[in-house]
């Protein structure tokens, strides 16, 4: 099982890179060789078999205020892998969110970048938050048994780190996990389905609510009169996602 740094900086890469190899990609020029690596943890996603490492206090300053979000930092580590360095990167940040897909077996990596309205139409492959969100519903028939991370970052504020947030799926059934940055929402392909499909039908309906989100339709709907069955799960994904 991939680490979720680890996945994101393969498909980032197109391909599966040893440790050294990824560290000198980031442009770092000071990085140690781990001698004893039973003996060693990753301050942030918690690995341990690093064969190379970056100092923790050389990515953060004091100043940095998500400590607690990191999987090893509660030991008290002072390296971080390359997997992490990589993905902390600055330039990560600014990623409105990614979906990573991997084929193990067949060693195939692939990002998706989510980005802006206007940067989608300038980066080959990108895709809005909506058209993201569309995407969800062919995820799971198209990656049987394949692995999948699909997070956004903080939404509505500046990026920060949400890399090492990411849940890792191997795709099995119509599910998987997601995250927007630190929270963990569960989507249900047949479910939200058949939420969205109520919606329309509704839309169609009532003429003045056709230019309407989703969320705004089924908030106005939920006023009304209760839906038949629990769609909470699926009514927080619209809202936080703003669909």
């Amino acid at each position: 099982m991939f680490k979720n740094t680890e996945l994101f900086t393969y498909c980032y890469l197109g391909s599966k890179c040893d440790q050294k190899t990824v560290l000198e990609k980031t442009g770092i020029k000071k990085y140690v060789e781990i001698k004893n690596k039973s003996s060693c943890i990753c301050a942030i996603c918690g690995r341990t078999d690093m064969q190379y490492a970056v100092e923790f206090d050389r990515l953060f300053s004091d100043s940095f205020g998500e400590y607690s979000q990191f999987a090893g930092i509660q030991h008290d580590n002072k390296y971080v892998c390359p997997y992490c360095v990589f993905a902390i990167r600055d330039e990560n940040r600014k990623l409105l969110g990614f979906i990573t897909v991997a084929d193990a077996l067949k060693e195939e990596f692939k990002l998706i970048p989510i980005v802006g309205k206007e940067k989608a139409k300038q980066i080959s492959g990108g895709l809005t938050k909506r058209q993201a969100f569309e995407k969800f519903f062919s995820l799971p028939e198209e990656l049987q048994n394949q692995y999948l991370m699909v997070a956004f970052n903080r939404l509505g504020k500046k990026g920060t780190h949400f890399i090492h947030k990411a849940v890792v799926n191997i795709i099995q059934a119509d599910s998987f996990y997601f995250t927007v940055n630190n929270e963990v929402f569960f989507f249900d392909r047949m479910k939200m389905k058949s939420l969205l499909d109520l919606i329309d039908e509704y839309k169609e309906k009532n003429p003045k609510t056709k230019t309407w989100s989703y969320y705004f339709v089924l908030e106005y709907l939920t006023s009304k009169e209760p839906l038949k069955g629990d769609f909470t799960n699926e009514f927080k994904i619209l809202k936080i996602l703003e669909i």
